[in-house]
């Protein structure tokens, strides 16, 4: 599927009003997601209540605009677990909003995180009050999150920092990909709502529930999804052994495919006399990660040529970063500023979100 540009838009991809000022975002719990054709991001960070409205870095705005330029038979849901008020004060972020809530398949939703885990194998977990005192709350809880909306509803997550470039209907419908020749991430991956695939989402969160560890940033997501992947899915043990004929049909693409720029790779995104050669590493890719983690304080380079990270704001969110959707220079696709939530502890999921 080719992404259409910006010029070749048309009205049948766009709401035709902008959602008022003031408006809350209506409860996840609330509303009914199509079971199987919905992308999920999570929010979890406490910006927005910091703020007193709806805040999204403007990567983050340009992942999910990515996501739904290149899916517009998909849903593609924005979980904020802040709670937030959509306001129109006129700033750039704002503004931003206004440009994603235009698009007629992106649905910004709040979650509540007791009403959303209540009913859930990871309960009593949340009870517990284990992930509030980890030293990374906020990461921990998308962890447990993005397990558990694929648990719900079947469907794709992303991180926040993946920027879709292909379409993704078409992948099967269990899925995850290789970070490394011998890892299983989990920053992109599909379940199906039903049969295997619910199976095997909530072995992920029962076995979370039960071995939680607070202490560790890496157990509880990808050590969780690669463990059950050679305990219950492939049951090989290793990684390169783990193909859908032998992993009953869930498939593990390949890190060309989904992590074409690995995180040692990281000038290939900023040096603009790279531009090229790095462009050729997303010919076979269906999406990019940016390791916001690793890159979100980057500088970049005033060079009047384009970087990779310039040319994926560009093209693949051009309503969130361009002057013609209003938004701005794609400068401030690079600036970014590190909150220091997980040393706060009013700024924890469990209790102030």
């Amino acid at each position: 599927m080719t992404i259409p540009r910006v010029e070749q838009e048309v009205t049948k991809y766009f709401q035709m009003e902008i959602v008022k000022p003031a408006t809350k975002p209506p409860d996840i719990s609330a509303v009914n997601p199509r079971k199987g054709n919905s992308i999920f991001f999570h929010e979890t960070s406490c910006r927005s209540r910091k703020a007193g409205k709806l805040v999204l870095k403007l990567r983050q705005a340009c992942s999910v605009e990515s996501a739904a330029r290149a899916n517009p038979a998909l849903d593609v849901y924005v979980l904020v677990a802040s709670p937030a008020i959509i306001k129109n004060e006129g700033d750039q972020n704002d503004k931003i909003i206004q440009a994603l809530l235009r698009y007629r398949n992106i649905h910004i939703k709040h979650v509540h995180l007791e009403k959303y885990l209540d009913d859930t194998p990871v309960r009593d977990l949340y009870y517990s009050g284990k992930i509030e005192s980890s030293q990374w709350s906020i990461s921990h809880m998308s962890d447990v999150l993005r397990f558990v909306s694929l648990w719900k509803y079947g469907g794709i997550y992303l991180d926040l920092d993946v920027i879709v470039i292909k379409t993704l209907e078409n992948l099967v419908p269990n899925f995850t990909g290789l970070e490394l020749s011998s890892v299983a991430a989990a920053g992109i991956m599909g379940f199906d709502y039903q049969g295997k695939g619910h199976q095997w989402v909530e072995d992920c969160l029962i076995e979370l529930n039960r071995d939680y560890r607070p202490d560790l940033w890496s157990h509880n997501a990808i050590g969780i999804l690669n463990r059950n992947l050679k305990n219950k899915i492939c049951k090989v043990d290793k990684v390169e052994k783990m193909k859908p004929e032998i992993c009953d049909g869930f498939k593990l693409y390949t890190q060309r495919e989904f992590y074409p720029i690995s995180y040692w790779e990281l000038n290939k995104f900023f040096d603009h006399k790279l531009l090229e050669s790095a462009k050729k590493k997303l010919n076979k890719a269906w999406t990019v990660h940016l390791w916001n983690k690793l890159t979100e304080n980057h500088l970049v380079s005033l060079s009047p040529n384009n970087s990779l990270i310039e040319y994926l704001a560009k093209e693949y969110c051009p309503f969130c970063t361009t002057t013609k959707g209003g938004m701005g220079t794609t400068r401030a696709f690079y600036v970014q500023t590190r909150p220091r939530c997980s040393q706060d502890t009013t700024c924890l999921p469990t209790t102030m979100c």
